[in-house]
């Protein structure tokens, strides 16, 4: 681990081996799995996630997830009244990617709101 720097310009691994080391495993790995996912999702690596500071991913996870939320405002603004469901009420023009990421980030959005209601 690299010692003597504060902890936001440590390597993100570090900050995960820190949680680890600290008992909050499940939370890493949480973590750890969903921030690989978008950083896959950018074009960059698991290592590239794992080399770059805990204060730049988070700011990479914000203006991602400020993205995301623009993408769904935009979709949701062209299809008044209805809920985004498959290309043609994405929005007009929405290449097969962007629907199958948002597609993506609202299960992802889903699940998570159905497991803090189930397990609190």
């Amino acid at each position: 681990m690299t010692e003597g720097i504060p902890l936001e310009e440590a390597p993100y691994g570090d900050y995960l081996k820190i949680l680890r080391k600290e008992g909050y495993t499940k939370e890493a790995d949480e973590f750890e799995l969903e921030f690989t996912r978008i950083f896959h999702e950018l074009g960059y690596s698991k290592e590239d996630l794992l080399a770059t500071s805990l204060e730049s991913v988070q700011k990479i996870i914000d203006i991602y997830t400020n993205e995301v939320q623009r993408q769904l405002s935009l979709a949701m603004a062209n299809t008044p009244g209805m809920r985004i469901s498959g290309k043609t009420l994405a929005g007009k023009d929405v290449d097969e990617d962007t629907i199958n990421r948002v597609a993506r980030l609202q299960m992802g959005a889903h699940e998570e709101h159905k497991n803090r209601t189930l397990y609190g």
